[in-house]
């Protein structure tokens, strides 16, 4: 899980794959990649949504499933704050099972990355929307814009999963023995996964307010857009030059 090949690269349709069934979610289907081939876990581009300029930060399932690893939080960490800068709203769209883990990434400074991502993200000041397609696991979720980085709004699509961990490992390190001593181990196994498949569909997230409301795929461009002229009537907001940009 060190890189990916030529064929996982974002392209011209990665980021309008989702919506696709009710036309493209940006104006006319068009965006600017922005370090396309760096960090290619997270997909980071420049569009219009109904003609406001707007950042994207999206993941890219098709790499490495998703996981973010130190280049892709660098990517956007440099990004969101760009984007935050000029003031430009950032659209976050997350399918993100968590980070990368292990001794190598440890020496590589990961844990830091993550905790300047974290910072980054806390002091954003323009309009954040969060919508949640898949996987929304630990603290990749927050960088994402989860709830704890207190979008302007965030909702999720059906196949929506929220989890401080994913399912399966989180089973084997809760129910180990309990599977160990059932009759059935696998048939337990298979009990479990599917209580927490319920227990972490977006139907508990939205019970305890951990998300807006729940849409259908279909219905991500006119909730964008709807949420941006709430957001553009509410506040005054102004695409400046409001603070550098570090490299």
């Amino acid at each position: 899980m060190t890189g990916c090949s030529t064929s996982c690269r974002p392209t011209s349709a990665d980021l309008t794959t989702y919506t696709r069934s009710s036309g493209e979610t940006v104006d006319e289907g068009r965006y600017l990649p922005i370090k396309r081939d760096y960090g290619e876990s997270v997909a980071t581009c420049l569009a219009r949504l109904n003609g406001h300029p707007v950042g994207i930060v999206a993941s890219q399932p098709n790499c490495m499933a998703g996981v973010i690893d130190n280049t892709a939080a660098y990517k956007a960490i440099h990004f969101m704050d760009l984007c935050d800068a000029f003031h430009l709203p950032l659209i976050f769209l997350v399918d993100c099972p968590g980070f990368i883990v292990g001794k190598e990434w440890e020496r590589r400074m990961m844990l830091k990355t993550v905790a300047r991502a974290l910072h980054v993200h806390r002091r954003i000041t323009a309009p954040k929307l969060t919508v949640v397609m898949r996987k929304a696991y630990g603290l990749a979720y927050w960088i994402m814009g989860g709830k704890a980085m207190n979008p302007d709004a965030i909702v999720a699509w059906p196949t929506a999963s929220f989890s401080l961990m994913a399912p399966e490992p989180a089973i084997n390190v809760l129910y180990e023995q309990d599977i160990k001593a059932s009759p059935g181990p696998q048939r337990r196994r298979a009990e479990l996964m599917e209580l927490f498949a319920h227990e972490y569909a977006p139907d508990g997230a939205a019970q305890e307010f951990a998300i807006d409301d729940i849409i259908d795929p279909r219905e991500t461009r006119a909730f964008l857009c709807r949420s941006f002229q709430v957001l553009l009537d509410s506040r005054r907001h102004v695409a400046r030059f409001k603070h550098p940009v570090w490299p």
